[in-house]
């Protein structure tokens, strides 16, 4: 994936909520990125699968572990972005406090 500046991201996520708030419904981008994160989450579960089993050798088991440390960071980042879209939209909401673990 690549990095997105945060100012942008930020005018990126006011603006998909502007769009959801007037349809109703989840945009493109949150559903693709949804969808990403769900692909990069099954890859990764079938590369820690893969590590457990034994059968890689030393090489294979660094090329494994760096692409799921690799897919690890990609799908953190989009459950940042995802938590910053949840803050917005709470905004209606001052008193209450949103928390989340990653």
């Amino acid at each position: 994936m690549k990095e997105i500046d945060l100012e942008q991201n930020l005018k990126q996520v006011n603006k998909s909520s502007a769009e959801s708030n007037q349809t109703g419904q989840q945009e493109p981008e949150a559903k693709a990125q949804t969808k990403d994160f769900e692909a990069q989450m099954r890859e990764l579960e079938k590369i820690v699968a893969k590590l457990e089993s034994g059968e890689l050798n030393l090489e294979d088991s660094i090329k494994y572990f760096e692409r799921g440390h690799a897919i690890s960071q990609d799908c953190h980042k989009i459950l940042q972005e995802m938590e910053e879209r949840i803050r917005l939209l709470d905004l209606d909401n001052p008193e209450r406090e949103v928390e989340f673990e990653i």
